[in-house]
């Protein structure tokens, strides 16, 4: 029966499913919720569709829920995917967010589901340089003080992880992102068995703030 994972195709998500796995955790589903808002109090708007490919890569079953991405009502959507799974517990990469935690927490308890959530209270500090060491994340979204176009399409590395500490030290921008400070997006993983190149890309950006969007990607052989 195994676990679903809630992914957007950030680090968050897919770290958490790393990690978890680690724990001896199986999974058989990823589970994206696709926004039809990009201020979603609960899930991630750009290139969310893309999340297939890594849920393709790593052999699972991929599912899409389309939901209005309202305040509050967007969790029924998500209440009544899970209703409808086969699964025997959910698993989020909620790292400080007690909103998110919370709030699904407490579906899964309505739904008689466990709940884990591998990077609950972990210091974002580390989470941040652990990914980066790990994974190939790219940033495709700033929405903060501090953080420029220039960031967009650049991969999370020592680099950028101490551009991200500054604007943390400087404007208080969460260093995970957790608050809508900065979207990413994992093209590989240590549980990827293909690599995701993108093929197609355009950076939308206005008023200080922006997102890279993703035209077309492909699967390739590492």
């Amino acid at each position: 029966m195994g676990f679903v994972q809630l992914s957007s195709g950030g680090k968050d998500s897919i770290y958490s499913l790393c990690l978890a796995m680690e724990q001896g955790i199986s999974f058989s589903k990823v589970l994206t919720m696709i926004p039809k808002r990009d201020d979603s109090y609960m899930f991630h708007y750009p290139n969310v569709k893309w999340a297939r490919l890594q849920t393709e890569s790593m052999g699972l079953e991929h599912i899409e829920v389309i939901t209005k991405g309202e305040k509050e009502k967007e969790l029924n959507d998500l209440r009544s995917a899970l209703e409808t799974m086969d699964v025997e517990g959910v698993c989020s990469g909620a790292i400080k967010s007690k909103y998110q935690y919370e709030r699904i927490k407490r579906i899964c308890d309505e739904l008689g589901l466990k709940c884990v959530a591998p990077l609950w209270q972990c210091d974002e500090r580390t989470v941040l340089k652990d990914v980066s060491g790990m994974m190939d994340v790219m940033i495709i979204g700033v929405y903060a003080w501090g953080l420029g176009k220039e960031l967009l399409g650049r991969t999370i590395d020592e680099e950028v992880c101490e551009m991200l500490i500054k604007a943390h030290k400087r404007y208080g921008v969460n260093l995970a992102g957790e608050g809508g400070e900065y979207e990413s997006f994992v093209t590989d993983a240590p549980i990827f068995r293909k690599k995701i190149e993108i093929v197609k890309k355009r950076i939308v950006w206005e008023n200080d703030c922006g997102h890279l969007c993703i035209d077309d990607a492909v699967l390739v052989s590492k």
